[in-house]
């Protein structure tokens, strides 16, 4: 879609070659040529199984294209061969009205990659919060939140459904306690919330850790000895 380009490369020598086919049509859709696209979606449904015009589009915050995309038929879920989604894309390109575009079109919040998690995990590990903040009320992705620091949503969500506290990751067997914010003042006003809503000390991750071997052997000591000295009243020993 970046026509300005190509008539730099164009006035330096590059050799034009004429689209076809899912380049046409992704050509035509960064272009919000619709007239075209259309043409070329009626003439290769297969277009719009391709994901690439959403990732790309998501990625560079281009809401006329997702909506050009979504408007022809295109899937809002639709992913690439790693289950990676335009919301995911959205969220790592930093474009809350990309986002608010497709959970408007229902696009599945919390349905994680085959390497990464969901979009709440996107927005936690790019530093996305006012996404995530959008993301929160929708997401029952326990983990991420803890990580955030997001103790209003964890409560409505523990009130909800108390074993949520304990609920093991689903790829590295780590509970909410494992995942407090990198601040060691902020994560131990986490773990404090975390265990008086219940969460077990005694829960191991995958490699057989504690959360207090954890963080211990992450070099966090002050997070590890408040976890080791916490009693189940609720107060440090």
């Amino acid at each position: 879609g970046n026509q300005a380009m190509v008539e730099l490369l164009e006035r330096h020598g590059a050799r034009v070659t004429p689209l076809e086919g899912q380049t046409a049509f992704q050509a035509a859709c960064m272009g919000v040529d619709r007239e075209t696209a259309c043409s070329l979606a009626a003439k290769h449904p297969e277009c719009l199984n391709d994901p690439e015009p959403m990732l790309t589009a998501a990625r560079s915050g281009r809401s006329d294209v997702v909506a050009l995309l979504l408007e022809l038929g295109m899937l809002v879920d639709v992913a690439d061969e790693t289950e990676q989604r335009g919301l995911h894309n959205a969220v790592a390109g930093g474009s809350l009205e990309v986002v608010k575009l497709l959970v408007a079109h229902s696009a599945d919040v919390d349905r994680p990659t085959t390497r990464f998690g969901g979009a709440m995990g996107f927005a936690a590990h790019f530093g996305r919060r006012e996404i995530a903040a959008f993301l929160a009320p929708l997401s029952r992705d326990v983990h991420n939140m803890a990580y955030l620091g997001m103790k209003h949503r964890l409560g409505e969500l523990f009130v909800a459904d108390p074993g949520l506290v304990n609920l093991r990751h689903f790829r590295y067997g780590f509970t909410p306690l494992f995942a407090l914010p990198e601040d060691d003042d902020r994560a131990l006003y986490m773990a404090a919330f975390l265990l008086a809503h219940g969460a077990d000390l005694g829960t191991r991750n995958d490699e057989g850790l504690t959360a207090e071997d954890e963080f211990r052997r992450s070099g966090r000591f002050d997070v590890a000895d408040f976890l080791h000295d916490w009693t189940p009243e609720g107060r440090l020993g």
